[in-house]
């Protein structure tokens, strides 16, 4: 989705950890967590470092916020651009903004997430094959969405 900025432009515990490893060390601490651990595990502070090393790497980005765009509410002055370039305009889903990258090491593929507040987790068993390359996943790879967690009213 393309997304408008503030510009109206379109746009654990500590622990030393290898960067080719597909198992990064886990922040032990619940209470840090705001990701379910169903999903994802808290990636140590050191570890993060050489993710967010390789992030900007790959984005060529040399700040140390967030890199995705800001969405921004849709106001009457916006129709003359949405005429000029094409979009894709959705109703606003109730999820967490996340970009989630794949990255490709000597010991395998490895999916994490990283949220607005500049943290990282690990989410095992996310990965996705390369299209007639069953045997391949994609690496340095960076997808911007939201997480939406659906629950059902009637089940526990």
């Amino acid at each position: 989705m393309a997304a408008l900025n503030q510009n109206n432009q379109r746009r654990s515990s500590q622990s030393t950890h290898s960067a080719h490893s597909v198992h990064p060390p886990i922040h032990s601490s619940h209470e840090y967590t705001s990701l379910p651990e169903t999903i994802g595990r808290r990636v140590d502070p050191q570890y993060s470092k050489t993710l967010h090393s390789r992030l900007k790497e790959i984005l060529n980005f040399h700040l140390e916020g967030f890199p995705g765009t800001q969405p921004v509410s849709f106001e009457s002055k916006h129709l003359a651009e949405l005429q000029r370039e094409d979009y894709y305009v959705c109703e606003k889903t109730d999820g967490i903004r996340y970009l989630l990258l794949f990255l490709q090491s000597p010991k395998g593929p490895a999916s994490f997430l990283f949220d607005q507040n500049r943290v990282w987790y690990y989410v095992p068993n996310l990965l996705f094959p390369m299209r007639g390359r069953d045997k391949e996943y994609l690496k340095d790879t960076l997808l911007d969405g939201e997480l939406v967690i659906e629950s059902d009213e009637n089940k526990v």
